[in-house]
């Protein structure tokens, strides 16, 4: 790069300052303003993030409240899943269980999956053949980079 000049790093020190942060899809080697204008970036399959998330729905999200995992162990593009969730006390839907499925696109995680209540529910959120209404549910009208499908379970049980 002719003309660019790139600071000089004379100890690990200097490495201190940098941090990889997930961005989910990429992961994006970031350094302070002082250390020069150019983040250094390396691309990281979409299923680095599924398998963070798969992880972690295996694992449980918090009480239990809500679990999720791959459909088909088998599947390596990681695109289908099952999900549960038990409905929240002191409301109608306390201690029913509902069933979903999840497909995540080539596009996730910069667009949202595909959620269907496999169980019936009556929800404003959801269309009666038991598909998410995008437009009625924040989480998908404000969708981002950052949002998972625990953020998703979580707020279908609120």
């Amino acid at each position: 790069m002719a003309g660019v000049q790139l600071p000089e790093l004379t100890s690990i020190s200097h490495y201190a300052p940098f941090c990889l942060l997930p961005d989910h899809r990429d992961f994006i080697l970031s350094a302070p303003k002082s250390s020069g204008p150019f983040p250094i970036m390396a691309k990281v399959p979409r299923n680095f993030r599924l398998l963070e998330e798969l992880e972690k729905g295996e694992k449980g999200i918090g009480d239990g409240s809500c679990s999720y995992g791959l459909d088909d162990g088998s599947d390596l593009m990681m695109s289908n899943w099952n999900a549960t969730i038990i409905g929240p006390g002191h409301s109608v839907y306390q201690n029913r269980i509902y069933s979903l499925s999840i497909h995540c696109g080539p596009s996730y995680p910069d667009q949202p999956p595909e959620v269907k209540f496999l169980t019936k529910i009556n929800l404003p959120c959801v269309k009666p053949d038991g598909r998410i209404d995008y437009n009625a549910l924040p989480i998908f009208s404000n969708w981002s980079r950052e949002s998972t499908i625990e953020t998703i379970l979580l707020s279908l049980r609120r």
